[in-house]
């Protein structure tokens, strides 16, 4: 068996453990992150980690198998130069005797190994699919388009406020509740003083959190941030400011007759 023919059989070989490994630590992790409760480390659980710890393996192995199959290429294209031969994906072998003098070294060089190594690894991912089957196509309806705009003025807007992933969750969810109803406030009294509560823990400082009326899906409506007043002040008047864009964002004022 040549070195070339041993790279491919080899990258071929380790392929579907890695892809596998991969996906069934994904599984397990998302397991794991579903089973722990709000403010507890991930890595407390078993799930989590024995599946964070696959999909290291997976990752792992896929990118030997890649390694393993530029490799591969690389040993294809020196034989195809040396002997006025070139080895296509399939193995099969065609004269290209006319074909241009390889470029031996400097900048065309680098851009020509560049050139190889990308179809390289756009044969190699043809390769992934083969094992693990096309990727589904995905229709993005109405309510992703939502999702994905109050995330994305989440971001904008509320970028500097620390949020758990719950309290993001039930940030978008006051958003989207905003769209249908604004005067349905997220808040239990529409004032800071009274929303803004202390959570009965002391360390340094005394710690604070904000109680919602709404969104009790995402760790009970509460959210913490960082546990200090400042910054759930600054939270509490940016995410009002925000409900009222949004709000206007999807109804927006009536333009008014023109009389010609």
């Amino acid at each position: 068996m040549s070195e070339r023919t041993h790279y491919y059989d080899s990258a071929l070989f380790w392929l579907p453990f890695g892809a596998a490994a991969a996906v069934i630590g994904g599984i397990f992790t998302a397991i794991g992150a579903n089973r722990v409760t709000s403010g507890a480390s991930l890595l407390s659980d078993l799930s989590f980690d024995g599946g964070l710890a696959l999909v290291v393996v997976g990752v792992v192995l896929l990118v030997w198998s890649l390694a393993l199959f530029l490799a591969h290429r690389h040993i294809a294209s020196h034989v195809s130069s040396e002997s006025g031969l070139r080895v296509t994906k399939d193995q099969h072998v065609r004269d290209v005797r006319m074909a241009p003098k390889p470029v031996s070294s400097g900048p065309e060089k680098l851009r020509l190994d560049l050139a190889q190594n990308l179809e390289a690894v756009k044969d190699f991912y043809a390769e992934l699919e083969k094992v693990m089957g096309p990727r589904p196509e995905h229709k993005v309806t109405e309510e992703d388009a939502i999702a994905i705009t109050l995330l994305r003025l989440v971001a904008e807007r509320l970028g500097d406020i620390p949020l758990r992933r719950s309290e993001l969750l039930a940030v978008v969810h006051v958003l989207r509740e905003a769209i249908s109803n604004l005067d349905d406030s997220p808040f239990a009294n529409d004032s800071e003083s009274q929303d803004i509560l202390p959570t009965g823990e002391v360390r340094d400082d005394r710690l604070w959190q904000i109680q919602l009326t709404t969104a009790g899906a995402y760790a009970q409506g509460i959210i913490r941030s960082d546990g200090s007043y400042a910054t759930l002040r600054d939270l509490y008047f940016k995410l009002n400011d925000l409900r009222k864009e949004v709000h206007r964002l999807y109804h927006p004022p009536a333009m008014p007759p023109q009389h010609g």
